[in-house]
């Protein structure tokens, strides 16, 4: 996840009822009518701006180090359906709807309704009625979608670059590992260490992980107890972060509660599992599921 920096903001003005510049906030929710420094786009992705004190300090952590691959394995399991759980529930309707979206949006270009409801053969009445009643979706100034379920044009923390596609980011590091499988191209991905700066790559496919760098790195989870709402990236996404090492992971973890840290390998298993509602049945086989 990440920061809006002023200047991308400025693009994406919040008006009727909170757009992009509410980040944080799906823009189909009006913001708060009252919130102290308002006027400032708060760092909101940001892992040092978390307020640890919200979750206590650490009491019960899964250690990556000591853990078997049986439990390893329970642990992609139990977070795979914590997710899964916690996400919109969709028809097959809404899973053409939100395929399209993540189609077009991984172009790089802010994308209006029409376009949306061309790609997923879908009326354009219901894709509008559909996105506005799903949070998770963050519209501009001109009633186009910027930022969709994991996936933004404007700058956060995570650049995610598709095969032809323009740079654009993603909001956490599970977001690569959800949205590939369903848009099936390959991603790069460029990320840094919250704790150390220490640079982050791979390259997502619709299968797995290639090139990491460094081969050590982990990702941070905390399992949702609670069904995403608008504000699924300040109570789950602030905590989904790209680690270099399991020590710099541990060190940021040591001050927050139920963090859980797996390999990026397991990771993507996460993300692969959680979001199998979005797939098309082509895009499953051979795939292990929650």
């Amino acid at each position: 996840m990440g920061w809006v920096s002023d200047r991308t903001v400025r693009g994406a003005r919040s008006i009727r009822g909170g757009r992009w510049s509410s980040i944080g906030r799906s823009g189909n929710r009006p913001p708060p009518a009252s919130r102290p420094g308002s006027g400032r786009v708060p760092n909101l992705c940001a892992a040092d701006d978390i307020d640890a004190g919200a979750h206590g300090t650490t009491e019960h952590k899964e250690e990556l180090i000591g853990m078997s691959p049986t439990e390893i394995e329970t642990t992609v399991q139990d977070l795979a359906r914590a997710i899964a759980a916690a996400t919109i529930d969709i028809d097959e309707q809404g899973r053409r709807i939100a395929a399209a979206v993540y189609d077009l949006l991984a172009q790089g270009d802010p994308i209006i309704p029409a376009e949306i409801a061309s790609h997923a053969h879908e009326p354009e009445a219901l894709v509008v009625a559909t996105l506005k009643g799903w949070p998770g979706v963050f519209w501009d100034d001109q009633d186009r979608v910027v930022g969709f379920w994991g996936l933004a044009i404007p700058e956060m923390d995570h650049r995610f670059h598709t095969e032809n596609g323009k740079p654009m980011y993603a909001w956490c590091a599970l977001d690569p590992f959800l949205i590939v499988p369903v848009i099936g191209r390959s991603t790069r991905v460029e990320s840094k260490d919250p704790v150390t700066g220490e640079p982050i790559t791979m390259t997502v496919t619709p299968r797995g992980i290639n090139d990491l760098s460094p081969a050590s790195a982990v990702v941070s989870f905390l399992a949702p107890n609670k069904p995403f709402d608008f504000d699924v990236i300040e109570s789950f996404c602030n905590f989904v972060l790209n680690f270099a090492s399991h020590e710099s992971a541990e060190r940021w973890a040591a001050e927050r509660d139920g963090i859980v840290l797996l390999p990026a390998a397991e990771a993507f298993e996460v993300g692969l599992r959680a979001w199998s509602k979005f797939h098309t049945p082509a895009s499953t086989e051979g795939q292990a599921t929650a």
